[in-house]
C-alpha cells in the first residue's frame, strides 16, 4: 500500500516532465531512427547515456563521425554541471543506500528541478519518493525514444528542424527562469558569453566556447549572484544559465549542418 501510494505521488510529480519528454524524446528517436538507427538502439542510448542534449549530438557524431577527443571533450563539458547539481542536493538524498548512484545517474536536469524544488507529501516513503521520480523521468525518456526511432525509421518523412524541438522546451525553461528567479544575472551571462562565442567564432567552434565563456564568467560573479540570490534559494547560478548553453549548443548543430548543405 505504502509502495503504491508513493508511486502515484511521484508519477502526479512527473507529469509535466512526462509531457516535455513526450516531444523532445519522440522528437530525438526520430531523428535517430531516419539517420538509420532502429528503436533498439534508441532505447540503449536513452537507457545508458540519458542525456537529452548529448543524445541529440550523438545523431550527427553517429552519422557524420567525430573524432574521440572532440565526444570526450563535449561530453565533459556539457555534462559538467551535473556536479553542482549532486552538491546541491547532498543533504536531501543522503541515506538513500544502494539507490543512491541510481540517483546520481538519472539527474537530469528535469529531475534536479522537481528534486530541488519539491518535497515528499505525508504519508509517503521519502527516499522511495525521490527515487520514483528519477525512474519515472528516466522511463519516459526511454519510451518516447523508442516510440520515435520505430516510427521514424518505418516511415520516410521530412525531419528538418525537429531538432528546434529541445531548444523550443529551453527556451520556455527560460522564461520561466527569467520570471522567477531572484536575480537576472545569469540569464544575461548565458546570453552574453552566447552571443559572443556566436560573432567571432566559427559554427563548430560556438559549443565550446560559449560553455566555457559561461563558466568562467559564472565562477568569477559567483558572490555577487549568491548575495542577490540569498542563502535559501534552492538554485545555482549554473541552473539558471545551462538553459543558455544547450540552446546555444543546439544552434551550434544547425549551423553546421546549414555550413555541410
Amino acid at each position: 500500500m505504502l509502495f503504491t501510494k508513493t508511486l502515484k505521488a511521484a508519477f502526479l510529480t512527473t507529469t509535466p516532465v512526462l509531457m516535455g519528454y513526450a516531444a523532445i524524446g519522440f522528437a530525438f528517436g526520430v531523428l535517430i531512427g531516419a539517420g538509420g538507427y532502429s528503436g533498439f538502439w534508441a532505447g540503449i542510448m536513452s537507457l545508458c547515456i540519458y542525456g537529452g542534449a548529448l543524445q541529440y549530438l550523438a545523431v550527427d557524431w553517429f552519422i557524420h563521425g567525430a573524432a574521440i577527443a572532440q565526444v570526450v571533450t563535449v561530453s565533459i563539458i556539457i555534462n559538467i554541471r551535473h556536479i553542482l547539481y549532486g552538491l546541491t542536493l547532498f543533504d536531501k538524498l543522503r541515506g538513500m543506500g544502494p539507490l543512491k548512484p541510481y540517483m546520481m545517474f538519472s539527474l537530469t536536469d528535469e529531475t534536479y528541478a522537481l528534486l530541488s524544488s519539491t518535497q515528499a507529501p505525508v504519508g509517503v516513503n521519502e527516499k522511495l519518493y525521490y527515487f520514483f521520480i528519477g525512474a519515472l523521468n528516466h522511463s519516459y525518456w526511454i519510451i518516447f525514444s523508442m516510440i520515435g526511432a520505430f516510427l521514424g525509421s518505418a516511415i520516410t518523412f521530412d525531419v528538418t528542424g525537429m531538432e528546434f524541438a529541445m531548444t523550443a522546451l529551453f527556451i520556455a525553461i527560460a522564461v520561466e527562469q527569467w520570471q522567477t528567479f531572484p536575480t537576472k544575472k545569469p540569464a544575461l551571462i548565458g546570453f552574453g558569453c552566447t552571443l559572443i562565442a556566436t560573432i567571432f567564432f566559427a559554427p563548430e567552434q560556438i559549443l565550446i566556447v560559449s560553455m566555457v565563456l559561461i563558466l568562467i564568467s559564472l565562477f568569477s560573479c559567483r558572490s555577487m549572484i549568491e548575495e542577490e540570490m540569498g542563502m535559501g534559494s534552492n538554485l545555482t547560478a549554473a541552473t539558471a544559465a545551462d538553459v543558455f548553453m544547450d540552446e546555444g549548443m543546439l544552434d551550434a548543430i544547425q549551423e553546421e549542418r546549414t555550413v555541410e548543405k
